[in-house]
């Protein structure tokens, strides 16, 4: 076999999200799943306008982990950041927050694993 021939298996974003919530779901930590998803509310015959949506660039996950704010953004193997990402990260990170960017529900693993062992 080739170096060529190994390469690296994409992971979708939903399969990561799905993943990490489980993850959370099956060691009993509270999580809230923010879903961008935008909800129109009707301004005359044939228009529509939005009404609320998530915080741009809100992370996917918001959670508490050994009592301290966490939010997971889970990204496919290649996925990027958008610039409000970006921005929301370092105001959550200012505030006090934990920020993970996960591409496998293995970063949370880590973090929940250090955060037992007190680190």
């Amino acid at each position: 076999m080739t170096l060529e021939s190994h390469k690296k298996i994409l992971v979708p974003e939903a399969q990561v999200l799905k993943a990490v919530l489980e993850f959370l779901n099956w060691n009993n930590y509270i999580q809230i799943r923010i879903n961008p998803t935008r909800i129109f509310q009707r301004c005359g015959q044939t228009r529509f306008a939005p009404i609320s949506k998530a915080m741009l660039g809100c992370a996917d996950i918001i959670t508490i982990i050994r009592g301290k704010p966490v939010a997971i953004e889970c990204k496919s193997s290649n996925g990027k950041q958008s610039a409000a990402q970006v921005d929301f990260q370092k105001r959550w990170e200012a505030s006090g927050g934990v920020y993970i960017l996960c591409r496998s529900r293995n970063e949370v693993i880590n973090y929940v694993l250090n955060k037992e062992n007190g680190e």
